[in-house]
């Protein structure tokens, strides 16, 4: 796989500056904010330690035993009945059987433990397997959740799709210039087709909407540039906002119509590539339209907590994280002052919150079949929007150059 991440991938904090290294496609001033650094080092000690050793020989016999963890006991699971921990042992090892057989591995075998021993060993040794499996590649926490109503104990496990920490935001300008490319019109005719797709199906917010998220980040620095200091910066900035909305009316209609997926199927076959750069739109293209054949009705954010639905956004004052609708959406440019304030701004909001909002599933091991909810459309389409966003900054980039030559 090719490898991008030394040109184009940033940390949120700094949309300018500082540069991670990643695999895939890492579009440049699309890292999340992390305010955790990870602390330096010590440098080793050139002297070694002086070695300590007894004063005479011992016996080792203990060396040659086992010893259980200590293990701190709930006070009210002492106050359980022989017939309340044989309920929960039954419920624990029945619960286990039927993770075991959804994932393909095989439990610790404890119930010559007493309790509960036997299920803390059981516990560890399942939650470590998880974390190897292939077939929960996503895993992030094992639960033992107890039925409030029945008093069932059962396993659950959630499973996290990392988004990387990076901005998904696709740039529609880049997507404008190429419809006036003559070289390039029929590329763009065929990314259309792909736009229309995460706008209509996916459900991924377009900035001139004005329930998204990114239309209120520029209208807010539209506000700042005509209320503050009659400078450069702010003439251009209101300059570019001028563009953005034109752009953005006009390239908004275009993905809007659903002709664009009607016709997909037959752009695909008919499409011709010229050169490397039309090869790997066509690739990347062919992905999308079979994530489209597999999911043809899945949205984005099916698997966040707060969603995103198609009314009046409201800012609020009390939110805590970084929701999913806030780092993925279309914008209008991903080059130029006014996209370098956007990051500034929407970077400074972000540092203020303490979590980040991803897709996540959890699947509840309680004797009732078990769903068929994974983040396999997750694992799919992130990178796919990813690579999507690097192929419009590329042309983006490649028409700049051409044009100051």
């Amino acid at each position: 796989q090719m490898n991008y991440a030394n040109t184009y991938s940033h940390k949120w904090n700094d949309c300018r500056s500082v540069q991670t290294q990643t695999d895939g496609f890492a579009p440049k001033n699309r890292r999340v904010y992390d305010g955790n650094a990870t602390p330096e080092r010590l440098p080793r000690n050139p002297q070694r330690h002086t070695a300590i050793c007894p004063e005479r020989p011992f016996a080792d016999g203990f060396l040659k035993s086992r010893f259980l963890p200590k293990l701190q006991v709930n006070p009210e699971q002492r106050k359980l009945s022989e017939r309340q921990v044989k309920q929960r042992e039954r419920d624990f090892y029945n619960s286990l059987s039927q993770l075991a057989e959804h994932y393909g591995v095989t439990p610790l075998q404890t119930k010559d433990f007493g309790y509960p021993y036997n299920l803390a060993l059981a516990y560890r040794k399942i939650e470590k397997q998880l974390r190897q499996s292939h077939k929960c590649k996503d895993f992030t926490e094992l639960h033992i959740s107890e039925n409030g109503d029945t008093g069932q104990l059962f396993l659950s496990v959630t499973e996290t799709y990392y988004t990387g920490s990076q901005f998904y935001y696709v740039p529609v300008v880049p997507l404008f210039r190429m419809f006036e490319d003559p070289e390039r019109k029929q590329t763009a005719i065929l990314l259309l087709s792909v736009c229309s797709y995460i706008y209509h199906i996916a459900k991924i917010p377009f900035y001139r909407q004005e329930n998204s998220y990114l239309y209120w980040q520029y209208e807010m620095l539209k506000e700042w540039a005509i209320h503050d200091d009659d400078s450069e910066e702010n003439r251009e900035i209101l300059a570019e906002l001028s563009q953005t909305e034109q752009i953005g009316d006009q390239m908004h209609t275009m993905i809007f119509d659903k002709e664009n997926l009607t016709h997909w199927k037959r752009r695909i076959k008919t499409f011709r590539a010229k050169d490397p750069f039309d090869s790997d739109v066509f690739l990347m293209t062919t992905k999308f339209f079979q994530l489209y054949q597999k999911y043809p009705e899945r949205r984005l954010f099916q698997n966040s907590v707060t969603g995103w639905e198609e009314t009046e956004y409201c800012y609020d004052e009390e939110e805590t994280k970084i929701t999913m609708d806030k780092y993925i959406g279309f914008i209008a440019d991903d080059k130029g002052y006014l996209y370098e304030q956007l990051c500034e701004t929407v970077n400074g909001e972000f540092s203020q919150y303490g979590e980040m909002e991803e897709p996540a599933v959890t699947t509840h091991f309680d004797g009732t079949p078990v769903g068929k909810e994974s983040l396999d459309f997750e694992n799919r389409i992130f990178p796919l929007i990813n690579e999507l966003c690097y192929y419009l900054n590329q042309y983006n980039t490649q028409e700049d150059e051409r044009e100051h030559k």
